[in-house]
């Protein structure tokens, strides 16, 4: 069945504004918005699950598509431009449903911990590093920015829909670690094992830090290694992406033999 709308008054338009802007909505509902024909696409090849397709009245008329299990709604294209985040709209948006994700406790290589980072730039390039560079789940610790925030999404170019991305609270991955044994290394600015000089296990988790407070108390009170990126450069530190892109390549070089 096809819905057309064309009133912003329209309670559906209203609450779509809302899903695309407040985080605690897109919990309670268990849905998050993905705009754009590429990253649409990219929902659908991974099998989530898909609510509502919604595009505008242009998009409509020259691309005509099929529901796929999704009611299609078609917004007047004031609207649609409206509801964007885009500079150019792209008339097509989805609004998936989450999926609930567990510990892939089985699974070796490397797991990367975002520990308290908020902004969805930086997350959303790391998890496009850490899949490109073969990392086996990614795993957010709070307060780190929402994984289903659009600006996430989209730095990620799709790549938070196609292996393991976790939200976990610090007690439960404390749990795990003490538990499975399995070694933590820490992302310092300075004091830490040279990089290049790091030996990484066949399983293993790196924390990179908030952009502002570095690594919690949490993961610091947990038996760690401290590893740094030497650099001859005087600088403070790096950005929090651009040093966890860094690490993850280092050790894909010697795990994929690069």
């Amino acid at each position: 069945m096809i819905k057309k709308i064309s009133s912003p008054e329209n309670s559906f338009f209203k609450e779509l504004k809302k899903l695309y802007q407040d985080g605690a909505l897109r919990r309670k509902s268990g849905m998050f918005i993905v705009e754009g024909e590429k990253l649409v696409f990219e929902l659908i090849a991974n099998d989530w699950p898909l609510k509502y397709l919604v595009v505008s009245e242009s998009y409509w008329q020259t691309k005509k598509i099929a529901e796929d299990g999704a009611k299609i709604v078609v917004l007047a294209d004031r609207l649609f431009n409206k509801i964007s985040e885009l500079v150019s709209p792209p008339g097509i948006l989805a609004v998936a449903c989450m999926k609930t994700l567990s510990w892939p406790a089985g699974k070796d290589g490397a797991f990367l911990i975002l520990d308290g980072l908020q902004d969805p730039g930086n997350v959303g390039t790391l998890l496009r590093a850490a899949f490109g560079f073969g990392v086996s789940g990614v795993i957010l610790l709070p307060p780190a920015v929402d994984i289903y925030n659009p600006k996430v999404i989209r730095a990620s170019a799709g790549t938070a829909f196609k292996f393991p991305v976790l939200r976990m609270e610090a007690d439960e991955l404390k749990d795990i670690i003490l538990k499975s044994n399995i070694p933590l290394f820490l992302a310092e600015s300075e004091g830490g094992i040279p990089l290049t000089a790091v030996n990484f296990p066949a399983k293993f988790f790196i924390a990179v830090g908030n952009e502002g407070q570095g690594i919690s108390t949490t993961l610091k009170s947990l038996p760690h290694q401290k590893i740094s990126i030497p650099m001859p450069g005087k600088i403070e530190s790096l950005n929090a992406a651009l040093a966890g892109g860094i690490i993850i390549y280092e050790w894909a070089k010697n795990r994929y033999n690069l």
